[in-house]
């Protein structure tokens, strides 16, 4: 079975995406509920980021006038992912404190 470039990233977003929500949740969550709803609204930036990008690559192949936009979409979702990883940092960080 032959598939494009396009169904691969999109296959290996998806897999991103469930193995990172099957990861437990940081020991943080427990001490701050706020915290655990901002971890919450982060992957789900993350997911809609991404998926956006994806669907703009989509889009930008069928429609010329659409062909600059997934470089930006794509940034977003990059930044989105850095936000990410950094919250994470902080919250191990926060964690030796504790």
């Amino acid at each position: 079975m032959k598939i494009s470039k396009r169904q691969l990233r999109s296959i290996i977003k998806e897999e991103k995406a469930k193995l990172l929500s099957e990861q437990p949740e940081h020991e943080m969550y427990d001490a701050d509920q706020e915290l655990r709803e901002l971890g919450q609204a982060i992957e789900d930036l993350t997911y809609i980021a991404n998926d956006v990008a994806v669907r703009m690559n989509e889009m930008s192949m069928r429609y010329g006038a659409l062909s600059a936009v997934p470089t930006y979409t794509k940034r977003v979702a990059n930044t989105v992912e850095e936000v990410s990883t950094r919250f994470s940092t902080a919250l191990s960080e926060m964690l030796k404190e504790y």
